[in-house]
C-alpha cells in the first residue's frame, strides 16, 4: 500500500471489497506493528519466483527473435541466463525446456490471432489521473496495423485472476488518457533509446504462460472513470482515518479476514499529493521534459551519464559540447537539437535553473498539502516533500507534452 499513487493491486482490492483497501492502509500506516517472532528457516524452492520470471522474459524473446534458428533457441535462451550470473543446474535446465517448448505453441497461437507481431523493447505505462503506472514486459507491434501490443509473461504453472486484471489495466491505462513510454527497442534495422510516447488507441495486451504453452487475448479494461479513482482514494485516505467505506456485504467478503472492526465513514477524496505537486510544477512553468530526458539517459547508458554529470557545473562551449552532444546522437539515436539540448548548461546541467526546489512548490501550493498533512499526521507527513517530488516525477515526466498531460490528468481529476 502507498501513501503518494493508486496501485494496479489497490484496484483490483476494490473490485473485490473497498473495505479493504481501507483495511490495509490501516494496517499499513496506522495499526500498531506487531513484535516480529524469529521464524525457523524455510526450505527454499529449487528455482526461485525472480528466476523462473526472469527465463519466461528471456524465452519470450528468444522466440519472437526471428533471426535465431528454431534449432537454437534453447542455446540461446541459456546462454542468455548465464550471462545474468544463473548457474545452471538440473532444475533450470529442465524448466527452460519446458518454456522453450511452451513457447513454440504460444508463437502459433500468436501469429494465428495478429499474424507477425514484433516485439521492439520495454515500455511503460502511466496514467495521470489515478497517479498509477506500470510497466507491461514487452511492447509489440502488429505489423499490419501498426499498433502496440502490450505483453505480459507470466511463467507460472497456473493461471491467476490477478494475471488477467494485470492486463485489462494495461490496456486501460494505454486507451483513455493514459500513455505508454517505449524505452530501448528496435525501431527498423536500427537500436534505440530514444523514447517515443504512444497513446489514444483501443489497446488491447497479450498474456502469456510459457510453460503452459498458452496465450491470451485480452481486450477488457477496468474502471478507471474519475468516479472510480475518487472512491478508491477515499478508501485509502479513510483507511488512515481509521474507518472504512461504507458497503453492503455478505457474510463471506474477503474483507472480514482481516479480523479488524472499523467504523464506517464518508469523506470528500483530496486529490493525490504528485498530481498537486505536478499542478505546481506547471504553474512555474518547470522544464519537465527535459528532466524526463535527463534521468531516462542517466540511467542507461555510460555516454549519456559523461554528458550528464562528468561536465556537471562546468562551462560547455564550442567543440566539448558539440563533441558531447556527437556521442549522444552517435550512440542514442537522438537528433542534433535535442542533443545540443541535453547539453545546454543554461537548461539541463545547472539544475536550480531547471527544476524547483520541493520547498517552494510545497509552499506555493500550501492550501493542498496543508490538507494532506492534517490527514497523515506529524509522523507521516515528513515524508511528503522528498517523496512526493520522485513519486511526480517517475509519474508526470515525459519524452515530449509533459505539460499537456499533466493539465489533462488534472482537468480528469
Amino acid at each position: 500500500m502507498t501513501l503518494f499513487t493508486l496501485t494496479r493491486q489497490e484496484l483490483f482490492d476494490y473490485e473485490r471489497c473497498p473495505k479493504i483497501v481501507a483495511l490495509k492502509m490501516y494496517k499499513s500506516y496506522v495499526m500498531p506493528k506487531p513484535r516480529k517472532l524469529k521464524v525457523e528457516d524455510r526450505e527454499l524452492p529449487e528455482i526461485s519466483a525472480d528466476i523462473l520470471g526472469k527465463l519466461g522474459e528471456l524465452g519470450t524473446e528468444t522466440e519472437f527473435d526471428r533471426a535465431i534458428p528454431r534449432e537454437k533457441k534453447e542455446k540461446a535462451l541459456l546462454a542468455e541466463l548465464q550471462k545474468r550470473g544463473i548457474a545452471i543446474n538440473t532444475e533450470i535446465l529442465r524448466a527452460v525446456r519446458e518454456t522453450v517448448k511452451g513457447l513454440e505453441r504460444v508463437r502459433g497461437q500468436v501469429e494465428e490471432t495478429f499474424g507477425e507481431l514484433s516485439i521492439i523493447g520495454k515500455g511503460e505505462t502511466k496514467y495521470g489521473g489515478s497517479t498509477s503506472n506500470g510497466r507491461p514486459d514487452f511492447v509489440a507491434f502488429e505489423r499490419a496495423s501498426k499498433k502496440p501490443i502490450l505483453i505480459e509473461v507470466k511463467n507460472t504453472a497456473k493461471q491467476e485472476p490477478s494475471h488477467e486484471f494485470q492486463a485489462r489495466f494495461y490496456n486501460t491505462m494505454l486507451s483513455t488518457v493514459g500513455v505508454v513510454v517505449c524505452h530501448e527497442r528496435n525501431v527498423g534495422d536500427k537500436f534505440s533509446i530514444k523514447p517515443s510516447v504512444e497513446s489514444g488507441y483501443d489497446a488491447e495486451s497479450l498474456l502469456i504462460y510459457p510453460r503452459l504453452g498458452k496465450s491470451f487475448r485480452i481486450r477488457k479494461t477496468v474502471d478507471l472513470s474519475t468516479r472510480t479513482i475518487r472512491k478508491v482514494w477515499t478508501a485509502k485516505e479513510l483507511g488512515l482515518c481509521g474507518k472504512v467505506p461504507a458497503t453492503d456485504c455478505s457474510n463471506d467478503c474477503p474483507h472480514h479476514r482481516f479480523d479488524i472492526g472499523l467504523p464506517e465513514d464518508d469523506l470528500e477524496a483530496l486529490p493525490p499529493l504528485p498530481l498537486v505537486y505536478a499542478k505546481g510544477l506547471v504553474e512555474r512553468n518547470a522544464n519537465i521534459d527535459g528532466r524526463y530526458m535527463k534521468e531516462y539517459l542517466r540511467k542507461r547508458t555510460v555516454e549519456a551519464r559523461i554528458a550528464m554529470w562528468e561536465f556537471r557545473g562546468t562551462k560547455i562551449e564550442g567543440v566539448a559540447r558539440d563533441k558531447i552532444a556527437q556521442i549522444l546522437v552517435d550512440r542514442l539515436d537522438l537528433d542534433r537539437d535535442e542533443a545540443i539540448n541535453l547539453v545546454d548548461p543554461t537548461k539541463v546541467l545547472q539544475e536550480p535553473n531547471e527544476w524547483p526546489d520541493s520547498d517552494k512548490i510545497i509552499r506555493e501550493m500550501a492550501d493542498d498539502f496543508a490538507k494532506w498533512k492534517k490527514l497523515l499526521g506529524r509522523k507521516l507527513s515528513k515524508e511528503i516533500g522528498p517523496r512526493t517530488s520522485g513519486q511526480t516525477t517517475r509519474i508526470y515526466t515525459l519524452p515530449s507534452e509533459s505539460q499537456q498531460y499533466i493539465k489533462k490528468s488534472w482537468d480528469t481529476w
